[in-house]
C-alpha cells in the first residue's frame, strides 16, 4: 500500500487525508500545533471562547459542496441555524438588514435610491444575485485531470455563469459602489469586503444567503475541524501533533523524506497543505521555486492578501437586551492601521454559544492589507506592541458602545490577536487569512496542484486557487488526491506505451 504524508492539519490537510484513505493509500498528517484545524479553530482566554473562523457555511442546502461536506463528515451532528438576516449594516442613524428574503432586501435598498441611476444599478445588483444563485462550484476533478469530452461538459456547466462572472470579476467593489449617487448605498456596498476585491465575491456570498444556501452553525469552528479529524481517524489515518517540519530532502526532483528537529518521515507521495507562501519561504529551496508563485506573492499591490486584527470582548450575562449575531457598524473616524482605514467594523456575536459564566463572546474583525503587517513588527521591535493592541481593542469597544450605549456597564476587552498572532499560530504568510487572486488586477490563474519541479509533491489549501474559505479548502484537499491519482494513471499509460513500442 502506497503511503502519503500530508504537511499541515488544517481543513485541506484533513480533507486530503480522507480522500487518500478512500482511494487506498496509507495517510499520515503531520501538524505543528497541539490540535488540527488551522484557521478553522477556537481558543479560550480567561474562560471566554474566542472563535477563529467565520460562523456561516455556504453551499449548505444545495450544490456540489454538499457531497464533500458529507464525505468528510464536517457537518456531522452540527445544528444549522437559519437566521432571518445575514447581517445588519448601521450607517449613522440608518439601519439596513440584509434579509434572507431577497424582496425585503430589495425594498430596503430601493428606499435609499436618489435617482434613476441608483435604481438602474440596484436592478443590476439584483439581476446578478439571481445569476449567482447556482454558482457552478467545481468539485468533480481539477480541470487538469479532465478528458477532452469532460472539458466540453465543464464548459457547458459553467456557461450560464460566464457572462455574469466576466462582468463582475473585472470590476472592483469600489468601482461598483462609485456608480451610486446615494451616499448610503455607496457605503453599504463598501461595508462588507475590502474595496479592492472583485465584485464577484461580494455578489457570490450575498446570493447564497438570499437564496437559502448559506447558514449559521450552532457549534464552534473547532468542532467542524474535530468532526473531520474523527472521520479521518475512523478511516485508519494517523495524525502526528506537535511536530514542525523544518527540512525537505530532495534528490533528482523527488522528495525522499521530510524532517522535524527530532524525526525523519518517509513516504511515496507528499502533500503540502501548509500555506503556500510559508512553504516556499521556509522549506523549499529557491532552485525548486515556481517563478509564477514567487511573482504573485511578491506583487502585493496587484495581488493583495488580507490579514486581520481579531478583537474579542465579553458581554456579561446581566445584559438582557438582544445581541445580534452579525453587525456592521460604520464609524466616521474609523480605525487606522498603517495604510488601512476601516470605517465599517464587523462585529460577530455568539449568543447561541454561551460561555460557562453565562456571558456572550463578541468579536470584531479589522481587515488589513498585507503591508500593514510591518506596523506590528515595528511596534514589537520598539516595545509598544501590547500597548498598541490594547488601544485598538478599546477603540473597537468604544465604537460598539456608542451604537449600543446600554451595553457599557456589561462589556469588557478580553483578547487582541494581530497578524503576528496568526503568523505564529498558523504559519500563514504575514498573518494573512485569505489568498490573493481575488481582485480585478493582474492575471487570474490558479497555482499548480502537482508541484512544477518535484515529481511526488502536490499542493492543497485555499492558497492555490482564487477563492478561499472552508469550501475551497476542502475541495482543494480532494483535488490534491485527484491529481495524484491522475499522475499515477498517466505514468502507467506511458509505461505501457513504452513497453508496446519496445516489443515492435
Amino acid at each position: 500500500m502506497k503511503k502519503v504524508i500530508i504537511i499541515g492539519g488544517g481543513l485541506s490537510g484533513l480533507s486530503a487525508g480522507i480522500y487518500a484513505l478512500k482511494n487506498g493509500f496509507k495517510a499520515t498528517i503531520i501538524e505543528k500545533n497541539d490540535e488540527v484545524g488551522g484557521l478553522c479553530t477556537t481558543w479560550y482566554k480567561d474562560g471566554i471562547m474566542i472563535d477563529g473562523c467565520v460562523h456561516w457555511i455556504t453551499g449548505s442546502s444545495r450544490g456540489n459542496m454538499l457531497p464533500i461536506y458529507k464525505e468528510v463528515g464536517m457537518l456531522e451532528d452540527v445544528k444549522i441555524f437559519k437566521p432571518p438576516f445575514f447581517y445588519k449594516f448601521y450607517y449613522k442613524d440608518i439601519e439596513i438588514e440584509v434579509s434572507r428574503d431577497v424582496n425585503i432586501l430589495k425594498d430596503q435598498l430601493f428606499k435609499f435610491a436618489n435617482d434613476q441611476v441608483d435604481k438602474n444599478n440596484l436592478n443590476l445588483f439584483f439581476k446578478l444575485l439571481r445569476r449567482f444563485k447556482n454558482i457552478p462550484f467545481h468539485t468533480g476533478k481539477p480541470v487538469s485531470c479532465l478528458k477532452k469530452t469532460e472539458v466540453v461538459g465543464y464548459i457547458r456547466y459553467i456557461a450560464p455563469m460566464a457572462l455574469a462572472w466576466n462582468k463582475t470579476i473585472n470590476m472592483s467593489i469600489l468601482d461598483f459602489a462609485n456608480l451610486f449617487n446615494s451616499d448610503i448605498l455607496k457605503h453599504f456596498f463598501l461595508s462588507f469586503m475590502p474595496s479592492y476585491y472583485s465584485l464577484t465575491y461580494f455578489v457570490g456570498i450575498i446570493s447564497q444567503f438570499v437564496t437559502d444556501n448559506a447558514d449559521t452553525i450552532y457549534v464552534r469552528s473547532l468542532d467542524l475541524s474535530l468532526n473531520i479529524k474523527k472521520k479521518f481517524l475512523e478511516l485508519g489515518g494517523k495524525i502526528i501533533l506537535n511536530e514542525e517540519i523544518t527540512k525537505l530532502n530532495i534528490e533528482n526532483n523527488k522528495l525522499l523524506s521530510i524532517e522535524s528537529n527530532d524525526n525523519k518521515f518517509e513516504a511515496d507521495y507528499y502533500i503540502n497543505a501548509s500555506p503556500l507562501p510559508y512553504f516556499y519561504d521556509k522549506l523549499l529551496d529557491k532552485e525548486y521555486h515556481d517563478k509564477y508563485v514567487d511573482y504573485i506573492f511578491d506583487d502585493i499591490e496587484n495581488y493583495p492578501l488580507i490579514s486581520t486584527v481579531y478583537i474579542s470582548m465579553k458581554i456579561d450575562k446581566e445584559y438582557k437586551e438582544n445581541i445580534d449575531h452579525f453587525n456592521l457598524i460604520y464609524d466616521e473616524e474609523g480605525i487606522r492601521v498603517g495604510s488601512s482605514i476601516n470605517n465599517t467594523l464587523h462585529y460577530r456575536a455568539y449568543p447561541y454559544l454561551k460561555n460557562d459564566d453565562g456571558s456572550t463572546t463578541l468579536i470584531c474583525l479589522i481587515d488589513l492589507h498585507i503591508k500593514d503587517y510591518d506596523v506590528f513588527k515595528e511596534k514589537e521591535n520598539n516595545g509598544t506592541y501590547y500597548q498598541y493592541k490594547e488601544e485598538l481593542g478599546n477603540k473597537v469597544m468604544d465604537i460598539y458602545i456608542n451604537k449600543f450605549p446600554n451595553v457599557k456597564k456589561h462589556i469588557s476587552l478580553i483578547d487582541v490577536a494581530t497578524p503576528l498572532s496568526f503568523e505564529r499560530k498558523t504559519y500563514t504568510y504575514k498573518g494573512a487569512y485569505l489568498s490573493s487572486l481575488a481582485t480585478p488586477f493582474g492575471e487570474r490563474k490558479s497555482f499548480n496542484i502537482k508541484d512544477k519541479y518535484i515529481n511526488n509533491l502536490y499542493h492543497a489549501g485555499q492558497w492555490i486557487t482564487q477563492i478561499g474559505g472552508i469550501p475551497r479548502s476542502l475541495s482543494n484537499g480532494k483535488f490534491a488526491i485527484d491529481e495524484l491519482l491522475h499522475q499515477i494513471e498517466l505514468a502507467k499509460r506511458i509505461k505501457k506505451q513504452k513497453k508496446q513500442n519496445n516489443s515492435k
